[in-house]
This record gives C-alpha cells, sequence and structure tokens, in this order.
C-alpha cells in the first residue's frame, strides 16, 4: 500500500513538475509576445513622431523658401529706395541753393534795379 502511496505522490509530483514546465513555457512564450507587441506598439508610436516631424521640417522649408523669396524683395526694394532717397537729397540740395540765390537777390532788388537784379538771377538760375 505504501508503494501505491509512493506512486500516486511520486505520479502527482511528477505530474505537477511536468504542468508547471509547460506552464512556465507558455508563460514565457506570452511575456514574450507581450514584449513584441509592446515593441511594435512603440514603433508605430515612433513612426507616427517620425512622419509628424517630417511634415513639420516640410511645411518649415517651404516658410523657410517664402521668407527668403520676401526678404529679397524687401532687399530690392530698400536699395530702390535708397536711391530715390539720394536723388531726392540732391535734389533738395539744389533748391536750397536756387532758394539761398533768390532770397540774395531779393535782398538787392530796389525799385531802379529790379529789371536788372531779375535778368542776372535768371542768368545765374539757368548757368547753375
Amino acid at each position: 500500500m505504501l508503494e501505491i502511496i509512493l506512486a500516486i505522490v511520486g505520479s502527482g509530483s511528477l505530474t505537477g513538475v511536468i504542468s508547471w514546465i509547460f506552464a512556465r513555457r507558455k508563460n514565457l512564450a506570452e511575456a514574450q509576445q507581450s514584449e513584441a507587441q509592446a515593441a511594435m506598439s512603440e514603433l508605430d508610436v515612433v513612426e507616427k513622431a517620425i512622419k509628424i516631424w517630417r511634415e513639420m521640417s516640410e511645411q518649415l522649408t517651404q516658410e523657410l523658401e517664402r521668407s527668403r523669396c520676401l526678404i529679397e524683395g524687401l532687399k530690392k526694394q530698400v536699395d530702390t529706395l535708397a536711391e530715390e532717397n539720394q536723388a531726392l537729397r540732391l535734389e533738395v540740395a539744389k533748391l536750397r541753393t536756387t532758394n539761398a540765390k533768390i532770397v540774395r537777390a531779393l535782398e538787392k532788388i530796389t525799385p531802379e534795379n529790379f529789371i536788372h537784379v531779375v535778368n542776372e538771377l535768371k542768368q545765374k538760375l539757368n548757368d547753375a
């Protein structure tokens, strides 16, 4: 009877050990599968993030190119305005000179020399 009990206990222990080994293998396989799924999920997230960054990079590149074109246009406009400003400064200087000549001539005018001073002034202004 002891032999039967030992056999039953021994076979039960053997069954338990075998069940534990198979359960452990199953659990390890499920854990590996879960890790693989987590890694795939993480890769999906990384791929989506990369896609978003690429789109943002393309948008920023386009915006940068538009800004460069705008800057080039503004530079040309500034150069044109600078040239116009210089021309206007020269014209203002000429007009100031002319105005000063007219003022000096007006100071010399008397009723007797009016025509002579006007003709002299016209001559000076035409020569300038």
